[in-house]
Order: structure tokens, then C-alpha cells, then sequence
């Protein structure tokens, strides 16, 4: 586990990987499983890698033997919302909405809430738009910059849009 610890810190996240999965292998101490620390890494060896699914699996097959879910539901709130990121690009909003949902769920941030935020405003689902932009707020959301994206059109005609952008400080 060391040495994949190592490469990751690295930046070598490919040659990390089979460390890190042989680790998982052989376990902890004997008769133990691998350290928390040690699921965190490789599911973190398998987002960097681009492959944030893969990530999303290993947590979910070893979440019940392991006490640390802080470290895995961060973990898994980042890989869902680079899933998102992925929908996206496949234009595939709906299934971009859902993975932010689960992400905000797992690790509440600015971030991910204006991102909910304009899938949902594109969507049409107005109203959760508007209670995605509030979490955003609550997390640290200042200023209009980040609610320039065209994405936010469809809100522009609701009166709460100009109330935002007023309590921003448009």
C-alpha cells in the first residue's frame, strides 16, 4: 500500500493502481481488511485515471467492512459529480442532475449545487433550480460570476432570478 501511496502522491496514479489493488488483495494486517486509508486511495487511483465508476464500485463493495465512510462518501461525492461531468458531455442532463444530487448528498459544496443548479434550470425543473442555487449560497456561493453561464437562461424570466442576482450583489 506504501508504494502506491507514493505514486499517487506522485501524480503516477496509472502505476498506482495495481498497488493499490494488490493491497486491497492481501488485506490489512492478518486476518484483517485493508485500512480505511487504503479503499480511499485506490477509489481516488481510479477517479484520477478517469475512471470514476470503477471508483464508485469499490466503495460500494467494501463500504460495510470498512469504518471510515467520511473518507469513502468523499470519495464517492467527487467521482458522481465527474460522472455528471461526463453526462454532460453526452448531453445527457437528467442523468448529470441525479449523479449531483447523489454528490451533494455525500459531500455538500458550492460546486456541485450550481452545477444541480444549471442542469436542473435546463431541465426546466425551476423551482430546484432556485433551491440548488439556495445550497450554493449556504456553501459559499458570492457574487453573479458563476450564474453568468448561459445555462441559467430558462431562470431568467422568474422573478427570483433578479432577487439573486440583487442578494449577490449584481
Amino acid at each position: 500500500m506504501v508504494r502506491g501511496l507514493f505514486r499517487l502522491q506522485l501524480g503516477r496514479f496509472a502505476e498506482a493502481v495495481p498497488d493499490l489493488e494488490r493491497a486491497l488483495e492481501l488485506g490489512g494486517s492478518p486476518g484483517a481488511p485493508l485500512p480505511d486509508v487504503g479503499l480511499v486511495l485506490l477509489a481516488r487511483a481510479y477517479r484520477q485515471t478517469g475512471d470514476p465508476q470503477r471508483a464508485l464500485d469499490v466503495i460500494a463493495a467494501y463500504r460495510d467492512t470498512n469504518a471510515n465512510a467520511r473518507g469513502l462518501d468523499q470519495e464517492a461525492g467527487i467521482a458522481h459529480f465527474e460522472l455528471a461531468r461526463a453526462c454532460v458531455g453526452d448531453k445527457d442532463l437528467a442523468g448529470a442532475l441525479e449523479h449531483l444530487r447523489t454528490s451533494y448528498a455525500l459531500e455538500p459544496q458550492e460546486g456541485n449545487a450550481t452545477f444541480a443548479a444549471e442542469a436542473a434550470a435546463q431541465l426546466g425543473l425551476i423551482d430546484e433550480a432556485f433551491t440548488w442555487i439556495e445550497r450554493a449560497h449556504a456553501h459559499g456561493l458570492r457574487g453573479v460570476a458563476r450564474l453568468r453561464s448561459p445555462g441559467f437562461e430558462p431562470l431568467h424570466a422568474d422573478p427570483r432570478w433578479q432577487a439573486w442576482l440583487d442578494r449577490l450583489g449584481n
